[in-house]
C-alpha cells in the first residue's frame, strides 16, 4: 500500500512539473508547428518515463490539476498530528466559513498552511 501511495504521489509531482513545463512550450516563441512538436515529444518522453500505456494528453494533465487540490496540505496536518485522527479533524475543525476569501475555491492550499496546531 505505501509503495503504491508513494509511487502514486510521484506521478502526481511528475504531471504537475509537466503541466508547468507545457506551459512554458505554448508560451515560447515558435511557430504553432514548431510547440506542436515539442509539445508531443515531451508528452511522448513523458509517458516512457512513466511507463504509462496509454497516451498522455492534455486533458490527462489537467486532470491531475483538477483532481489534486489540496491534498498534500491535508497529508501535512495529518503528519504534524502525529498520524491521530482525533488530532487531525480537532485541528480542522477551527475553519470556518471566513477562514476562505471565496466560496467553492478549488485551491485551498494557503488556507490549510495557515493552520496551526
Amino acid at each position: 500500500y505505501l509503495d503504491r501511495k508513494s509511487s502514486g504521489e510521484k506521478i502526481h509531482q511528475r504531471m504537475a512539473l509537466a503541466y508547468l513545463d507545457l506551459k512554458r512550450i505554448y508560451d515560447s516563441e515558435g511557430s504553432e508547428s514548431e510547440k506542436l512538436q515539442k509539445k508531443n515529444a515531451y508528452l511522448a518522453s513523458l509517458m516512457e518515463e512513466l511507463g504509462f500505456k496509454r497516451k498522455i494528453t492534455n486533458a490527462t494533465l489537467i486532470q491531475f490539476k483538477t483532481y489534486d487540490p489540496g491534498d498534500h496540505g491535508f497529508g501535512r496536518i495529518y503528519e504534524r498530528s502525529g498520524q491521530k485522527v482525533g488530532t487531525f479533524l480537532k485541528t480542522l475543525s477551527r475553519l470556518t466559513p471566513q477562514s476562505f476569501p471565496e466560496p467553492q475555491m478549488e485551491q485551498f492550499e494557503g488556507v490549510l498552511k495557515s493552520l496551526k496546531e
